[in-house]
């Protein structure tokens, strides 16, 4: 059985880059799942959140959490709990891969905002994840070994949509 992951020079780094999605999948889906089986994770939400803008966080994004957010503080805990376990169950099996990097470029951007204050690791590890996971969104290689590869690569405009590629391969 072969496994093609990409064309010429392109073939490994088509091959780490499926690699490096899959783990920050399975990093997702490790951070929901002790979401959820904390059990209180809904119930904390609205002390963390209050302790987290209560730091050096953007004017504008004190005012959005202050009016959407905090008012609904129990519903967006379990949209980020299973959210993180979505995220991660389609990035590690390839499905809707652009669509799943999008919602992890989203979440960490909103857990950078809302808590790079805290800590230089808390800053810097989810600057790196926005990062990766744009490379994942962009990267045609990223999704070599995936679902979407075998759904979407013989239709060009989906090919174009969920592969990030103009030619079949």
């Amino acid at each position: 059985m072969t496994i093609s992951v990409g064309n010429g020079p392109d073939k490994w780094s088509s091959f780490w880059l499926s690699i490096i999605r899959i783990t920050i999948g399975a990093l997702w889906i490790k951070s929901g799942v002790q979401k959820v089986m904390d059990g209180e994770f809904t119930e904390k939400i609205e002390g963390t959140i209050a302790y987290l803008l209560s730091g050096d966080v953007p004017g504008w994004f004190l005012t959005l959490f202050e009016t959407y957010i905090t008012p609904n503080a129990a519903t967006w805990a379990q949209i980020v709990q299973w959210g993180e376990i979505v995220i991660g169950a389609l990035l590690i099996i390839g499905l809707f891969v652009n669509l799943a990097a999008l919602g992890g470029v989203f979440l960490n951007s909103t857990f950078f905002f809302l808590a790079s204050w805290s800590s230089p690791s808390t800053w810097s590890l989810n600057l790196l994840l926005i990062i990766i996971q744009m490379v994942i969104l962009l990267s045609s290689g990223s999704k070599a070994l995936s679902v979407d590869k075998k759904l979407f690569r013989k239709r060009k405009f989906l090919r174009k949509v969920f592969l990030n590629k103009k030619n079949m391969y």
